[in-house]
């Protein structure tokens, strides 16, 4: 592991629109799957890993509760 101090970055508002945008039109070009696009959508306010999100069962997901 790299050693220093530890850095924490927020995406501001205007990247997180940026993102959302660029990820809409890859997905509408085909050049993004629709899972691919979800994983990023759930990435951002979760602030999950990326192996957590990929390997998500459906069955963990408790949608009425919103955990």
């Amino acid at each position: 592991m790299l050693k220093g101090q530890p850095k924490e970055r927020f995406l501001s508002e205007a990247e997180v629109a940026r993102l959302g945008g660029t990820r809409a039109a890859m997905q509408a070009k085909h050049r993004l799957s629709a899972n691919s696009s979800n994983a990023v959508r759930l990435l951002l306010p979760t602030g999950c890993r990326k192996s957590e999100i990929t390997s998500l069962r459906r069955e963990w997901v408790d949608l009425s509760g919103a955990v």
